[in-house]
């Protein structure tokens, strides 16, 4: 049960959570670590491996970037395989280069390739499809970085303007009205936006058309009490 559902206990309203698995997404990603698993990579004469399967990424769906991000790199941290977004690209061998520019080299090229592959496949199609192609694995995540900052910004907004605006029509049901509500609220506190259960309550009650008198009245003295 989430807060909001909790605060709003005295009132007929039950929230029911649904998480929903993309079978797209969770086949793609099994798909991926079955090509990174056969992966190794020979760096400083010991072998990096990839031990911890691609389900511990959480699925970036739109809403959900900073959780998705924190995954992400935890995912990459313990794999080892964070090199290429840590430190710039080496410059390219040469027959002059020597064994450790060349170790170097070939340890940012896997990683490289290892952080698109996961970026790309824990990504939903469409938001995949909607960054531009980068080869570069650190110029790709400040493209979706920069891309979801704004896209951000816009859905604050946008579910803001509704918990605020939306009021009881008269036609649907009360409970559906304040499931609504309750609907908008928690998508703001997935998007990180600061919001106490009492103003959840206060939206919803200021909401509701005046024939709802009593109940505002019943819970302000419950309040008070």
């Amino acid at each position: 049960m989430t807060c909001s559902q909790g605060a709003l206990q005295w009132l007929p309203v039950w929230g029911v959570a649904i998480l929903f698995v993309s079978s797209d997404v969770a086949g793609r990603k099994m798909r991926c670590w079955s090509r990174l698993q056969g992966s190794r990579c020979c760096i400083g004469g010991a072998h990096a491996s990839l031990p911890t399967p691609l389900t511990s990424v959480k699925t970036l769906n739109g809403t959900n970037f900073e959780d998705w991000k924190e995954s992400l790199d935890l995912y990459l941290a313990i794999t080892n395989m964070d090199f290429s977004l840590r430190e710039a690209e080496p410059s390219a061998l040469t027959p002059e280069s020597t064994i450790v520019q060349r170790a170097s080299r070939e340890k940012w090229e896997y990683s490289n390739k290892v952080c698109l592959m996961v970026m790309r496949y824990t990504m939903e199609k469409y938001i995949r499809q909607s960054i531009p192609d980068n080869d570069n694995a650190k110029d790709f995540m400040r493209s979706v970085d920069e891309k979801f900052k704004t896209f951000d910004k816009a859905q604050k907004g946008q579910y803001l303007s509704l918990l605020e605006k939306t009021k009881y029509d008269g036609v649907s049901g009360v409970r559906e009205h304040m499931m609504k509500l309750v609907h908008y609220y928690n998508k703001l506190k997935s998007l990180k936006v600061d919001l106490d259960d009492s103003y959840l309550i206060w939206q919803v009650m200021e909401s509701l058309p005046s024939q709802f008198d009593m109940l505002k009245t019943s819970y302000n003295t419950q309040k008070e009490e």
